[in-house]
């Protein structure tokens, strides 16, 4: 038996458990350890499956919205008309020629029509009973 700095006698420590409890911890924690490097190598093969079938996806739907865009483009050829290229140049305006002296005729002014009057409306006169 030891004595303790207390003064109190306990028996002494196996030196075999003290260093199996440690060795265990050891163990323990490279198990862990090794277990999360597991884990994150799993993560990372995942998200690189990942990227390739959402870029295999991406590369899917460009490819059908181009074929969607290639038959819009056709449509558009047959049913509208073809386009006139403008000239170049515009041919010159004719010149503006301005007579002078010349009569304007009287325009006569459309007769006044006939004013007719609303009807006034009658006045009540006492009060009646309703």
């Amino acid at each position: 038996m030891a004595t303790c700095d207390m003064g109190y006698e306990h028996e002494a420590a196996r030196p075999d458990e003290a260093e199996a409890a440690v060795d265990a911890v050891d163990i323990e924690a490279n198990a862990e350890v090794k277990v999360a490097e597991i884990e994150a190598e799993r993560d990372v093969t995942l998200a690189k499956i990942a990227a390739k079938v959402e870029e295999a996806h991406d590369e899917t739907e460009i490819e059908a919205l181009r074929a969607e865009i290639k038959g819009i483009k056709e449509t558009l050829d047959r049913i509208a008309p073809p386009t006139v290229d403008a000239p170049e140049e515009a041919p010159p305006a004719p010149p503006v020629v301005v007579a002078q002296d010349v009569e304007q005729p009287e325009v006569e002014a459309p007769p006044e029509a006939e004013k007719h009057e609303a009807p006034k409306p009658k006045k009540s006169r006492g009060l009646g009973v309703w």
